[in-house]
Parts: structure tokens; sequence; C-alpha cells
């Protein structure tokens, strides 16, 4: 019986410290979020956005960030080597990232990122209300994405005082 025992406990090794491992890595993914998605409903983000016009707010979905992200890295990649040199002084991960969502007068799907290399707030605060800075450099930076047309606009990187 206490061989038995002792068999049973060794075989369980491995799956305990898979267990660990997932419940370790999945705190750390959760406390080192990025990426926030700008519930439209519990925000005051019209002004911010400047568009000109009318236009209907949306909440973007995780497709959406993935997208969004993407086609802005290229672009804002793309710019840094036609320019020869960095338009950022950081990698792009490690930026905390806004997405807000709205529709242009064309219902074109258009999101803004607002970027920040240091967390502004609460993960709760950075889903309610857009974070604005002035100056900091290339710290800070906004650029908006047509999602139909896999486009980048108005990318602005903040000044220095």
């Amino acid at each position: 019986m206490r061989h038995i025992k002792k068999r049973m406990r060794m075989n369980l090794k491995p799956y305990f410290l898979l267990l660990v491992c997932f419940i370790s890595l999945n705190c750390l993914g959760q406390n080192d979020k990025k990426d926030f998605q700008v519930n439209w409903r519990n925000n005051e983000i019209e002004a911010h956005l400047s568009t000109g016009n009318d236009f209907e707010l949306f909440t973007p979905t995780d497709e959406d960030v993935i997208l969004s992200k993407k086609v802005s890295n290229i672009y804002i990649d793309s710019l840094s080597r036609i320019n020869k040199n960095q338009l950022l002084n950081y990698s792009m991960s490690r930026y905390y990232r806004q997405y807000v969502g709205y529709f242009d007068n064309n219902g074109d799907k258009i999101i803004l990122i607002n970027a920040f290399c240091s967390k502004q707030g609460s993960s709760e605060e950075l889903t309610k209300k857009l974070i604005m800075i002035h100056d900091g450099g290339s710290c800070y930076y906004k650029i908006k994405i047509n999602l139909n047309k896999k486009k980048c606009f108005d990318l602005l990187i903040n000044g220095e005082a």
C-alpha cells in the first residue's frame, strides 16, 4: 500500500508543476495587460476625437484590437524606415494602449489608439476614460486606423516642453 501511494505522488508531480506554471503565467498576464478597450458607455471621449462631424461610438472587440495593433505597427515601422530614423523611442511592445471605436460619416469602422509608455491609472480607469497628456515626447502618441480599409491616418506624436 505504501508503495502505491508513493508511486501516485510521483505520477502527480508533473501535473502539479504544470498547474502551478499555468496559474503563474495567467496571473502575470493579467498584471501586465497593455491593451484596454474603452467602453463608450462609460466615458467622456467625444470632445477628444475631433472628427468634425457626428459619429457613433462603439467598444472595440478583441479582433478589432488585434487588427488595429498590427496595421498601426506596420505603418509606424514603415514611416521610421522611410525617414531613416526612429519615430518612437520605445519598442511598440512597451506601450500601454487605449482603443476607442467609432464609425465615421461613410460608415467605416475607425479605431483611435491612444498610447503611452507608462501606465496611467488603474485598468478599470483605462477602460472608462481617455487619458490626455500634453508634451512628454514620443512616450505618448495617437493614431487612427480605418479597419475597413486597413489604413492609418492622423498619427500624432507628442512634443516636448
